[in-house]
């Protein structure tokens, strides 16, 4: 970490000094150094879990770390169902199809904005096929960090540069695989791969924080697919490539041997720490690091929430379990009702255990579960036991 990046990151633990416990900022002080923070057009990245330093929107995130309330630090919203690619392990397949006219979207917007969100991300589907895309993330990004996921088909220089110029932050391109054969086949589109790579170089010469995703199936891990994609994505000018893990939902609904066992989310946390330890132009951000129970572990229904095209309210992206629809009750509401399920963050992913039980709707059926279903499935998988470590000395009063 260099020395503007230090005394940037130490500003902020100074404003916390006496208004957070010693403990608690301490223990992420050690933390930062699995992080690799990046400058992109004058501001800090921390990684895109975090809206940019300095910004209003960091600005309203410290406002809430500092009241220690529960609120979103991130909410997407997947403003169409459409998409031209057909990933069989894709999240949002098997969700209700349809798109919200730009009046209603935008309605969701502004509701997201009132819960005090610093991050809001817009994703789908695939949200490029929206024509009225620019209009949406300049409401959304009046007050918070605006992320756009993507398979980049349609990136063009000119679209990028309008999109920046309404308030677009962070351009996220999802990377299938470093061989364009293997990412065109999962994709279902033999022009997939040069439009992923294409798009990164366009989000990042547009000014924008150009980052990509993939999702780290045990074949990728065992073969050291992660790691060729990790190079293919620096050598593209990628300033963050996010690692997911997967998760039984969507395309993949059902299939609980997917899961990573322990072992194996290790070693991805572990590829973060090392690759990142080399400091370079590409930063790593694991979930099986940033989740794990050492760090944030699972903020589904707590700091993080998803709402799909349809209005229906998601306590995250990956959770096809509805509380309801924010056209139909207020999103505050409906938030604060959550409560009763997720009053605290948890260790290890919620989806995980649901599946483990065996009590997630099963594969076909129509996503996400009614309110009412969803409530009894979050009864049965009550939190227990400790918090994640970022939050144990954190929450004490």
């Amino acid at each position: 970490m260099n020395i503007k990046t230090a005394s940037v990151l130490a500003y902020y633990f100074f404003r916390c000094l006496g208004r957070l416990p010693a403990k608690h900022l301490l223990y992420l002080a050690r933390k930062l150094g699995s992080e690799n923070p990046r400058l992109c057009g004058g501001k800090l990245w921390i990684n895109t879990f975090f809206p940019p330093i300095p910004s209003p929107a960091f600005e309203r995130f410290m406002d809430s770390v500092l009241a220690r309330s529960r609120t979103p630090y991130s909410a997407y919203f997947a403003v169409t169902a459409r998409c031209p690619h057909s990933c069989p392990h894709c999240s949002y397949a098997g969700r209700q199809t349809g798109e919200l006219s730009t009046a209603r979207a935008l309605d969701i917007i502004s509701q997201i904005d009132s819960l005090g969100c610093p991050v809001i991300g817009f994703t789908g589907g695939e949200p490029l096929l929206r024509e009225d895309l620019p209009e949406l993330i300049e409401a959304g990004s009046k007050n918070a960090s605006a992320v756009l996921f993507t398979t980049a088909q349609g990136l063009t220089p000119k679209l990028a540069e309008k999109l920046k110029s309404a308030g677009l932050s962070s351009v996220m391109v999802g990377i299938e695989s470093a061989s364009r054969a293997e990412h065109n086949r999962l994709r279902g589109s033999e022009d997939s791969f040069p439009q992923a790579a294409e798009g990164i170089k366009t989000a990042k010469q547009a000014g924008l924080y150009a980052a990509a995703s993939t999702m780290a199936f045990r074949e990728k891990i065992r073969s050291g697919e992660i790691e060729k994609i990790a190079r293919m994505c620096e050598s593209l000018g990628a300033m963050e490539l996010r690692i997911l893990e997967p998760i039984p939902t969507g395309g993949i609904c059902g299939d609980d041997s997917i899961i990573l066992s322990e072992e194996e989310s290790r070693e991805m946390a572990d590829f973060q720490k090392r690759w990142n330890k080399r400091k370079s132009g590409l930063a790593v951000c694991s979930f099986s690091h940033l989740e794990s129970d050492e760090m944030f572990g699972c903020g589904a229904g707590y700091h993080h929430l998803f709402i799909d095209s349809a209005g229906n309210v998601n306590p995250c992206d990956l959770t096809p379990l509805s509380f309801g629809n924010a056209l139909e009750r207020p999103l505050s509401d409906i938030w604060k009702d959550m409560e009763q399920f997720f009053p605290l963050p948890r260790r290890g992913c919620f989806m995980k255990e649901a599946a483990g039980k065996g009590i997630l709707p099963a594969a076909g059926s129509e996503l996400p579960a009614d309110p009412e279903t969803s409530r009894s499935i979050c009864r049965s998988i009550p939190r227990n036991g400790r918090l994640p470590k970022v939050y144990e000395n954190y929450l004490k009063r």
